[in-house]
C-alpha cells in the first residue's frame, strides 16, 4: 500500500466513527428495496393468476424471470462500476427499479413482463454493487456490515410477504406489488445524502472511487479461473435456488395441505422473519472470524430438518417454515460474507460479487420454474425431495468456500 493510500485510509477511519452508524443505516435503507417487489408476488399468486389468466407453470416462469435478469444485471455491474462509479450505479439502478416497478404493476398487458424484466436487471445491479461498496467504506468491519445488509434484505422480504395478502384484499394485486415505490424514493434520498457525507470525510481520486478507498497492491486474479471463486458462486446459486423456490411456492405447497391462503401468507412472513433472526445470529456468532466451515455445515443441517419435516409431518407446517427460514437466512448471510472474507480488497470483491451473483442468480432462476413444473406433473413431495438434494450440494460447497483462505493466483 502506498503512503498516500495509507494516509487516506487512516484519515477515513479516524473521521468515519462519527458518521459510521448513519452510513450503515443508509445501506440498510437502500437494501430494503431489493426484495419486497419480488417476495410480494408469491403470497398473492392466485390473485395475479385470476387477474391475468396465467397458469401455474406461467406463474413459475414469472417468478424465475426476475431472478434470471438479476444474474444478467450482476454480470454487467463490474462494467457499470468502471464506467460511472459505484455511487452513480446505485442511483441509476434505484431509478430504474422505481420506473419498472410502476410498469409491472400499473401498465396492463405486456407491462407485467416488461416491468418484471426491468426489476430483475435493476436489482441485479444493486446486488452486485452494494457488497464492494461495503468492502470499500467499511474496510475493517465489512463482515459485520455485510451481516447487517443481509439482515435488512431479509427484513424487507419478510414485511412484503406478510402484508401482500391484506393489501391486495383491501385494494388489488397491482397496488400490493406497486406500493414499494415509496421505498425507492426514500432510498434515493438516503443515498444522495450519503454521497455528500462521505465526500466530506475524504476526497479520493476517481480510480479510488471506483475501486474503493481500501486499496492494496495484491496481484489481480482472474476470478473466473479460480476454484474458490467458483465454490462461492455455486454456493450463492444453490442457496438462492432454495430461497426463490420457496418464496414463490411455499404458500401454494401449504395450501395443497389444506392451509388457508391467509394462514399460508403469515407462515411466509414468519419464514422471512426467521431468516432475519438467522442472519443476525450468524453475524453475532461468526463475527470477523475467517473460518466459516462449521457455519456452512450447520446451515445445511437446518435446511434438511425443515425440508424433511415438511415432507414427513406437513401438519406442523408452521414449525418447518420457521426452520427453513432459519436455514435460508443463515445461508444467505454466508453467501454474502464469503464475498468479503475471501477477497483482499474492494476491487476483488467487485469481481467476485459480479461473478457469484450473475451465475448464482442464473442457477436460482431454475428453481421456481422447475418446482412449478414438478408440482403440476408430479407432486409437492417431489419438490421437497429435489430441494433436499440441492441443500446437500449447497452444504458441501459451503464447507469448501468457508475455509480460512483468500482468493489468490
Amino acid at each position: 500500500m502506498n503512503p498516500q493510500s495509507s494516509a487516506s485510509n487512516s484519515r477515513f477511519e479516524q473521521q468515519f466513527g462519527a458518521l459510521g452508524i448513519a452510513l450503515a443505516a443508509v445501506v440498510v435503507v437502500v437494501s430494503l428495496n431489493l426484495r419486497p417487489v419480488l417476495t410480494s408476488v408469491g403470497p398473492i399468486s392466485d390473485l395475479i393468476q385470476a387477474g391475468t389468466g396465467l397458469s401455474t407453470s406461467a406463474m413459475g416462469l414469472l417468478a424465475s424471470v426476475p431472478v434470471l435478469c438479476m444474474g444478467i444485471g450482476a454480470l454487467c455491474t463490474p462494467w457499470i462500476i468502471r464506467t460511472i462509479g459505484m455511487d452513480s450505479a446505485v442511483v441509476a439502478a434505484l431509478v430504474a427499479l422505481g420506473i419498472t416497478t410502476a410498469i409491472r404493476s400499473f401498465v396492463p398487458g405486456a407491462g407485467l413482463w416488461i416491468g418484471t424484466v426491468g426489476i430483475g436487471l435493476a436489482i441485479g445491479v444493486l446486488n452486485g454493487v452494494l457488497p464492494p461498496i461495503i468492502k470499500r467504506d467499511f474496510p475493517t468491519r465489512s463482515t459485520m456490515v455485510m451481516g447487517i445488509y443481509s439482515a435488512a434484505l431479509t427484513m424487507g422480504a419478510a414485511v412484503a410477504s406478510g402484508v401482500a395478502v391484506p393489501i391486495a384484499g383491501a385494494t388489488s394485486w397491482r397496488v400490493a406489488t406497486g406500493i414499494w415505490l415509496v421505498l425507492v424514493v426514500i432510498g434515493l434520498a438516503a443515498w444522495a445524502w450519503s454521497i455528500q457525507a462521505r465526500g466530506s470525510l475524504i476526497r479520493i481520486s476517481p480510480e479510488q472511487h471506483i475501486r474503493g478507498s481500501h486499496i492494496s497492491h495484491a496481484p489481480r486474479v482472474n476470478v473466473w479461473q479460480n476454484p474458490l471463486a467458483w465454490a462461492i458462486t455455486s454456493f450463492m446459486g444453490l442457496q438462492s435456488f432454495l430461497f426463490y423456490t420457496f418464496v414463490q411456492w411455499l404458500p401454494d405447497l401449504e395450501k395443497s395441505n389444506g392451509i388457508s391462503a391467509e394462514v399460508a401468507g403469515v407462515h411466509m412472513m414468519l419464514f422471512q422473519i426467521a431468516g432475519l433472526a438467522a442472519t443476525l445470529l450468524v453475524t453475532a456468532i461468526q463475527g470477523e472470524r475467517p473460518d466459516q466451515r462449521w457455519a456452512a455445515f450447520a446451515t445445511g443441517v437446518i435446511w434438511f430438518v425443515g425440508l424433511g419435516g415438511m415432507l414427513a409431518a406437513p401438519s406442523l407446517a408452521l414449525t418447518w417454515a420457521i426452520v427453513m427460514g432459519l436455514g435460508s437466512g443463515a445461508s444467505f448471510n454466508l453467501a454474502l460474507s464469503f464475498i468479503s472474507t475471501r477477497t483482499v480488497d474492494s476491487y476483488q470483491a467487485s469481481a467476485v460479487s459480479g461473478m457469484s451473483q450473475s451465475l448464482g442468480y442464473v442457477i436460482a432462476a431454475i428453481g421456481p420454474t422447475l418446482a412449478g413444473l414438478m408440482a403440476e406433473s408430479l407432486s409437492w413431495d417431489a419438490v421437497l425431495v429435489m430441494t433436499a438434494g440441492v441443500a446437500a450440494a449447497m452444504m458441501v460447497l459451503g464447507v469448501i468456500a468457508g475455509r480460512p483462505v483468500k482468493i489468490s493466483g
